[in-house]
């Protein structure tokens, strides 16, 4: 048996280590733990700071970056849509800001506005089964049948292209663009225009592919897609429209211009720093026979040169 002794002995043992513990903690141990936890926190703060000043060393170098090309594209795309006549369409999911860029850049570069339109919240709302219900009866009227596997986007792009452009049925089109409380267009353009510009959404939309918008403006007229959520899927489609990436950065509004301008004169391509564009700056073209605008005809494509061409 474990004698009285040997109990009370254990006790002051364990009291003993206690209170060894709490003297040690208190004592020489507390202060190389603080010393050590002092340490690690001078080295986390002094990682912090470096990566702070890192990352405003990089945004200084991005937006002097951004000015340079930004004054560089403005001399290069100044004069160059002088006369020339462009149509906005704008797509669900679209800033305002991106818009208002591309307004002011398209008008610095000489163009004229002709009409400023969307394609409504309440299309990329409705499902669709309604959508291709809708697009169904639209399709009658198109002057050319659309192809079997056409998606309702196609034919609601294809039919605002036929208005704009004054064709076969424009008015009853145009009636049906805008029918209901809730149009699928927010207005229906009365005037043409030389070229369109689509403007979508900076990402691709899981629910619908704006790709078809793009590709059917451009069967109408001359067309420039910005802004990812329409230029990706046009160029994974294989569209003969151009497109310029990356928006909203600022070099993507300020090669719009060129392209435009390249596009009219033929010369068109899938511009930006993606992998699947073509080029990184559009060939800067010069309208030769500028367009005359008029109220009663829509304006035509002008005539066009590119800079350091032999023809």
């Amino acid at each position: 048996m474990v004698s009285f002794r040997h109990h009370l002995v254990s006790i002051i043992a364990i009291f003993l280590a206690l209170a060894v513990g709490v003297a040690l903690g208190a004592g020489p141990l507390r202060d190389g733990a603080t010393d050590l936890m002092a340490g690690q926190n001078a080295e986390i703060t002094a990682e912090r700071d470096q990566l702070l000043a890192d990352r405003d060393a990089a945004t200084t170098e991005i937006a002097g970056r951004d000015s340079v090309i930004d004054a560089m594209a403005s001399s290069l795309s100044d004069g160059v849509l002088v006369g020339v006549s462009v149509g906005l369409l704008t797509l669900p999911g679209s800033e305002g800001e991106d818009i208002d860029a591309i307004l002011a850049e398209l008008t610095a570069a000489g163009a004229s506005i002709a009409f400023e339109t969307a394609v409504t919240e309440d299309w990329a709302a409705a499902d669709l089964a309604f959508r291709q219900s809708y697009s169904g009866q639209v399709a009658g009227y198109l002057a050319e049948r659309a192809p079997s596997d056409a998606t309702p986007e196609y034919v609601l792009a294809a039919a605002l292209a036929q208005v704009v452009t004054g064709g076969e049925d424009a008015a009853t089109i145009g009636e049906l663009l805008m029918a209901g409380d809730a149009p699928f267009v927010a207005e229906v353009p009365d005037v043409s225009a030389a070229v369109y510009v689509v403007v979508g959404p900076r990402v691709v939309s899981d629910a619908i592919d704006w790709a078809p918008v793009l590709s059917a403006l451009g069967g109408s007229a001359p067309a420039v897609g910005i802004g990812d959520g329409v230029t990706v899927p046009a160029r994974a489609a294989g569209s003969d429209a151009s497109t310029v990436d990356s928006l909203p950065a600022p070099f993507a509004v300020d090669l719009l211009p060129l392209a435009v301008a390249a596009e009219i004169a033929g010369d068109g391509g899938h511009w930006g720093v993606l992998e699947d564009a073509t080029g990184l700056v559009p060939p800067r073209v010069i309208q030769t026979d500028p367009v005359e605008e008029s109220a009663e005809e829509p304006a035509a494509v002008p005539e066009s040169t590119t800079e350091g061409s032999d023809e």
